[in-house]
């Protein structure tokens, strides 16, 4: 007797799945890690540890490059590259998690297009409102 269900085996290539454009916009980035010593708290530390992180980020989307000079106009290099700082924490790894973490949140914001208005009539009750006001 045979069987009544055939199981259909999945194909070899099926199995990858695909990434979002966040996970490919991230894997483009080339960042470089800088450590300086940062003012602010941390008391005598502060003097002696290089507790601030810097990420230099170099991106090699267009689109995304020029988004992120809309955005954040100010975190841009001449040579185009896209700068994070951060010295909030009084640790290294704190300040490294924060500047990733940073990243991450304006990469995320930088691909989010924002929807295009459409331009919708106005009814003929709107438009005589109007010129009754006037």
């Amino acid at each position: 007797m045979k069987n009544k269900f055939e199981f259909i085996k999945p194909m070899e290539g099926d199995n990858t799945q695909q990434k979002s454009k966040f996970e490919q916009a991230m894997d483009d980035l080339t960042i470089k890690e800088e450590f300086f010593r940062s003012g602010g708290k941390g008391g005598q530390n502060v003097n002696k540890v290089e507790t601030g992180v810097r990420l230099r980020v170099r991106v090699k989307d267009v689109w995304l490059l020029t988004r992120l000079r809309e955005l954040f106009p100010g975190s841009m290099t001449d040579e185009g590259e896209f700068l994070i700082r951060c010295t909030s924490e009084r640790s290294q790894e704190q300040n490294r998690q924060n500047a990733y973490e940073l990243l991450k949140d304006r990469i995320k914001q930088a691909l989010h297009r924002p929807k295009e208005r459409r331009q919708t009539k106005l009814p003929k009750s709107k438009k005589e409102e109007r010129l009754k006001e006037k």
